[in-house]
Parts: structure tokens; sequence; C-alpha cells
């Protein structure tokens, strides 16, 4: 990993102290603190949530879609199955409070720009994998898109219900 050769941040889990704590060797972390008061811990939730909301509006690009980190792996490639799980994702999460006016055109491209990529696969031979067929991954997190848009907008069943029959 980039760690070990010396560069980048260390992304493995648990964290040191965790480990230590599960050994023994120091307390637990949190254990000895008293708990967050209700209301600052609800304000700190609402600033989270409204900061992944504003980084999830402010990253996703103009095809609808969020970065992968494949893509980094094959620059310039066709987008792979993660793209689309991330992608599906990523939305699911704008419209966990509900569509509204800042996220109701991100929705709408990242929702149009899957079910695109749906039917291109339908047209076409599938794609090699890699390493690992991941379309069960994809498939999962686009049907649970799919459900969370017919449950906001009881009118997109009608669209979306046979593509997600076409996904099962």
């Amino acid at each position: 990993t980039g760690f070990a050769l010396g560069v980048g941040e260390r992304l493995d889990w648990p964290a040191e102290n965790v480990l230590a704590a599960a050994r023994g060797e120091e307390p637990a972390p949190y254990a000895t603190q008293e708990k967050m008061p209700e209301k600052e811990r609800d304000a700190l939730a609402a600033r989270a949530r409204d900061e992944a909301r504003g980084w999830l509006l402010e990253h996703q690009r103009r095809d609808g879609t969020w970065t992968c980190p494949t893509e980094a792996a094959h620059p310039g490639g066709a987008p792979s199955d993660f793209t689309d799980a991330i992608t599906a994702l990523a939305a699911r999460a704008l419209l966990a409070d509900g569509p509204d006016d800042q996220t109701r055109v991100p929705i709408a491209r990242a929702r149009d720009w899957l079910l695109a990529r749906h039917a291109s696969r339908l047209r076409g031979p599938a794609a090699p994998a890699f390493f690992m067929d991941y379309s069960v991954w994809r498939d999962s997190c686009v049907l649970s898109l799919l459900a969370d848009l017919c449950v906001a907008d009881a009118t997109a069943g009608e669209s979306l219900r046979p593509v997600m029959g076409q996904i099962v």
C-alpha cells in the first residue's frame, strides 16, 4: 500500500488506540468521557449531514455520476459497476430527506445516467470482469435507489418498475 511505501495516510482499521483497548492495554476510547448532551449531539449530526450533502452536490459530475476510485486504475475507460453503485448510493443520500429544490436536479441526473447505463448493458455485450463480478453489488444499490424514488414520487413507479424487473 501507499502507506507501507511511506506515502499517503494509514487507511486500515481499527485505529491503534482501539486495538490497544481490545488487548486491554489502555481504556477504550470514550469510555471515561461523559455522554454528549442530546442538543449538542443533534446539532453536530445536523452539521455533518449538511456538510455531507454539500460535498455530494459540489462533487457530482456533469453526467450525473460521482468519482469512483477504480477510475484511477483505468483512466479514460468505461464506467465500472463501482461507478454505478457509488452513483446510486450518493443519490440515495441526497434523497434521504426527500427531494427539494437543491437536490431534485442532481438526483434526476444520477437517475437518468443509471437508466442509460442499464439500457446500454441490455443492448451490448457484457463488460469483462477485471477480477471479480460486482454486478450484484451494482444492481442492489441501483434497485435501492429506484425503490426510494418510487416511494418519493408514486408516479415514478410507472416508468421505473419495468427497469427494476429487468434488473432483478
